[in-house]
C-alpha cells in the first residue's frame, strides 16, 4: 500500500519490476550457497542459538548498503513541497527504477523490509525459548525474510494467495492459499510471521489472518499506525482492519529496528497474546507475560 504520488511523478508497478527482475536477475539457488557461507543450515530445532559474529550478512542487506552508500544526498525530500517537479522526477526514478540497482527493485526481488543476520538470530532465539514449533508465514511473497529463517533450523509454512511471483524468484516453498491456510494449520504451539500482508487500505488479508490464528505469538514486519510517510497514518503495509485485529488480543512485547529506505518507517515487533482485561482499581489492565 502506498500513497499517491503526484502528477509529475515517475510510476513504477510492482508488476514491472517483477517482469523486469525475472528476465534480468540471477535468482537460482547459488544465492542462498553464498549467503550461508560460515553457518550451518539446519532442517528442524535450534541447538545452541548463542549470538555470534557472522562471516558474511545477507545479500539483500550487503546492497542495501551498497546501493544507500549511493544515494542522492537529498533523496529524502523527494516528497518535500518546495522541491522542484524536475529534481522530484530525478529522486523518483533513483528510488524506483526497473533498469538500474534501485530500492523498489531491490524489494522486488527480496522483500519489502530489510533484514539482517543478527534480527534473524533474535527470532532464532526467541523460538527457542518459547518453544514455538512452527512459524506460519501469511503473504510470503518471494520469502526471503523466510528462507533466512529456514536457515537457522527454522520451521515454516509459507503461503500467498496472489501469485504476482513466478516460481523462480521464490527463495522457499510457497503454497498458493489464503487465510483458511492459518484456520485450518495452526496451534497453541505456532507462531505468526506477518510482513506487509495487505497490499491496500481495503484489503482484509491481513485481518483474518490475525483472527484465525490460534498460536500465542505474532512478528509483524512493516509499518504500524502514525509510524508512516504514508497519507494514510496506518502506513503502506498492513490495513487499518489488521491493526486493529492485531490489537484486539495482543500487545507488543519486543521492538527491533530495521534497516529503512528513505520512504519507508518500518521496524519488526514481536506481538503476545494477552489475557482477557481485569479491573484493577477501576480501571482495565491486561496481562502481558515480559519473561523470554
Amino acid at each position: 500500500m502506498e500513497g499517491e504520488e503526484e502528477e509529475d511523478a515517475v510510476t513504477v508497478t510492482a508488476n514491472d519490476v517483477v517482469d523486469t527482475v525475472a528476465v534480468n536477475c540471477d535468482v537460482d539457488g547459488d544465492m542462498n550457497g553464498q549467503e550461508l557461507k560460515g553457518r550451518s543450515r539446519g532442517s528442524s530445532g535450534i541447538k545452541g542459538t548463542a549470538k555470534r559474529e557472522f562471516d558474511c550478512e545477507c545479500e539483500y542487506f550487503r546492497r542495501y548498503e551498497a546501493l544507500m552508500l549511493k544515494k542522492p544526498k537529498d533523496v529524502n525530500l523527494f516528497s518535500h513541497p518546495n522541491t522542484s517537479d524536475k529534481r522530484r522526477k530525478e529522486l523518483i526514478t533513483w528510488l524506483r527504477s526497473t533498469e538500474e540497482e534501485s530500492p523498489l527493485k531491490l524489494q522486488v526481488l527480496f522483500a519489502f523490509s530489510v533484514p539482517t543476520m543478527s534480527i534473524i538470530q533474535e527470532l532464532a532465539t526467541y523460538s527457542q525459548a518459547n518453544n514455538i514449533s512452527r512459524w506460519i508465514s501469511c503473504g510470503s511473497g518471494s520469502a526471503y525474510w523466510e528462507s533466512l529463517m529456514e536457515s537457522f533450523g527454522l520451521s515454516l509454512l509459507c503461503f500467498d494467495q496472489n501469485t504476482l511471483y513466478p516460481k523462480d524468484m521464490h527463495h522457499t516453498h510457497v503454497q498458493t492459499g489464503g487465510p483458511d491456510i492459518v484456520a485450518k494449520h495452526s496451534t497453541s504451539g505456532d507462531a505468526l510471521f506477518l510482513a506487509w500482508p495487505d497490499d491496500s487500505e481495503d484489503s482484509v488479508f491481513g485481518r483474518d489472518c490475525v483472527m484465525e490464528f490460534n498460536g500465542n505469538t505474532i512478528v509483524h514486519v512493516g509499518e504500524l499506525f502514525g509510524e508512516t510517510l504514508s497519507e494514510t497514518p496506518y502506513g503502506q503495509s498492513t490495513s487499518k482492519q489488521c491493526q486493529e485485529a492485531l490489537a484486539k488480543d495482543f500487545r507488543i512485547y519486543k521492538r527491533i529496528s530495521l534497516p529503512q529506505w528513505p520512504y519507508q518507517r518500518d521496524s519488526l515487533t514481536i506481538w503476545r497474546r494477552t489475557t482477557r482485561a481485569l479491573v484493577c482499581d477501576d480501571v482495565g489492565t491486561r496481562y502481558l507475560n515480559f519473561v523470554q
